[in-house]
């Protein structure tokens, strides 16, 4: 049995030993995760051989524009000249169509969550994920120290901005902002958000700091209060007669009423 309760223990220990490491290492990729975006390509191959293709376009059109008016007259008339000129820019032309057709829909391609690209959103992703979490961290450590400082007031409006271009990020574009209609929605619906979260945290930092402080209550009345207690009750019980006097023994007592008192109206606060 007691062996089944060291096993136990043992393993309890083992698991506070690695929450802290995955904790840190969740807490560095947060951190971290802007420049997570640097090995993804920002275009494609395909994008980058089909931009090769447009200088000799437009080198071909200058060259056959050139050839034209060197002929001009020697073997071209005017009119001919014109004619043969525009024939050749209408075929550049539609070369050049071609060429920005076939850019679009590359860029189309690789084209993230109506981003350039992936490597752009994910960095962006990372920028406004920093911002979230040093806000709730924030906000947590001002909750669980209870720190009644203006800082929280700063921290639950960095949530607030970080949500709503977190939502912008995964849900809309740029040109979304054009409608004023769709910004106020936004900005209510991450108030509301903003506000629950701000909730949530300041409910689990309570609870944190209530079972700390009742923790450290409990150590202390058997460190402290129980042990003095027991000592002047065992002399008291060998010699027959009180170790120390009645003032000193009610001092303690207040001291010990205090320190309850106290704990209970930092904890319920």
């Amino acid at each position: 049995m007691e062996q089944k309760k060291l096993q136990k223990k043992n393993k309890e220990i083992e698991k506070n030993k690695i929450k802290p490491i995955l904790l840190g290492i969740v807490a560095f990729v947060i951190v971290t995760m802007s420049l997570l975006s640097f090995p993804f390509k920002r275009y494609s191959k395909e994008f980058l051989a089909h931009k090769k293709t447009y200088r000799p376009i437009i080198d071909g059109r200058n060259k056959a524009q050139d050839s034209l008016r060197n002929e001009l007259g020697t073997t071209l008339t005017i009119d001919e000249y014109k004619k043969a000129s525009e024939k050749s820019w209408s075929f550049y032309m539609g070369k050049l169509d071609a060429y920005k057709k076939k850019k679009e829909l590359l860029m189309n391609d690789q084209r993230f969550l109506g981003r350039a690209n992936f490597r752009y959103w994910l960095t962006q992703f990372g920028i406004i994920l920093l911002g979230l979490y040093f806000s709730v961290k924030s906000l947590y450590d001002d909750y669980r120290k209870n720190l009644k400082t203006g800082h929280r007031f700063i921290s639950q409006i960095g949530i607030l901005v970080s949500l709503f271009w977190m939502y912008h990020l995964f849900f809309r574009t740029a040109a979304d902002f054009y409608t004023e209609t769709y910004v106020i929605t936004e900005i209510v619906l991450c108030i509301i958000a903003a506000f629950f979260i701000a909730n949530l945290i300041k409910y689990y930092a309570k609870r944190e700091s209530v079972v700390k402080g009742l923790i450290s209550l409990v150590l202390r009345i058997k460190t402290k209060h129980y042990r003095n207690i027991l000592v002047k009750a065992l002399y008291a019980e060998k010699h027959d007669k009180s170790m120390d006097s009645i003032e000193t023994t009610r001092s303690q007592s207040d001291e010990f009423d205090r320190d309850v008192k106290d704990t209970f109206n930092k904890v319920l606060g």
